[in-house]
C-alpha cells in the first residue's frame, strides 16, 4: 500500500513540474512573439508593459506606447500604441492591434469637505485607445512620483471587458 502511495506521489510531482515548465515556456514564447510581431519598431516604443483582465481571468497581454519621456501636464497627448493578446486569450488568439492613444496627465488634488489636501498630491493619467477596427479602450490611472510608471485600470467597450494595466518607461 505504501509503495502505491509513493508511486502516485512521484507521478503527481512529475506532472506538476511538467505543467510548471509548460507555463514558463508559454510565457517566454508569447513574449518573443510579441517582439517579432512588432518587427524593428519595438525599440521605438518608449513605454512598455502589460494588461490583465479581471472579468475574464484567462485574458492578458502586452502593450507598448510611444508616450514622450517628458509628459506634458494638462495638454492633449497623442501617440501610437500596440496592444497584443497572448495565445491563450480565447477571443483574439495571437493578435496585435495598432491603436491611437489620446489622453492627458493632470495633478490630482484630493479634497475633504472642500479643503485641498496638499500632502496627498498625485499625478493622474486618463487616456483612450482607439483601434483601426473600432475597438475602444479607456485607461484611468496614475503616474509614480518619478514619472516612470503608469498603472491603473482599463475598460474595453468592444469586447466588453475591464482589468488592470501598467506601463514602464524604458
Amino acid at each position: 500500500m505504501k509503495s502505491r502511495i509513493k508511486k502516485i506521489l512521484r507521478w503527481t510531482s512529475k506532472v506538476l513540474f511538467f505543467l510548471l515548465g509548460l507555463v514558463i515556456c508559454i510565457k517566454l514564447i508569447t513574449s518573443v512573439l510579441f517582439i517579432f510581431m512588432l518587427n524593428n519598431n519595438y525599440r521605438e516604443y518608449r513605454w512598455k508593459g502589460g494588461w490583465k483582465s479581471i472579468e475574464k481571468s484567462y485574458t492578458s497581454g502586452h502593450m507598448v506606447a510611444q508616450i514622450p519621456h517628458s509628459i506634458p501636464f494638462n495638454q492633449t497627448l497623442n501617440c501610437d500604441a500596440v496592444v497584443f493578446n497572448h495565445f491563450y486569450t480565447i477571443e483574439h488568439v495571437f493578435s496585435s492591434e495598432k491603436m491611437k492613444l489620446t489622453g492627458y496627465v493632470f495633478l490630482n488634488q484630493p479634497t475633504a469637505n472642500g479643503v485641498i489636501l496638499n500632502d496627498h498630491l498625485s499625478i493622474g493619467f486618463q487616456a483612450t485607445l482607439v483601434g483601426l477596427t473600432g475597438r475602444q479602450i479607456e485607461l484611468t490611472g496614475s503616474l509614480n512620483s518619478s514619472r516612470t510608471v503608469i498603472s491603473g485600470s482599463y475598460r474595453s467597450l468592444n469586447p466588453n471587458d475591464f482589468g488592470t494595466f501598467s506601463l514602464t518607461r524604458r
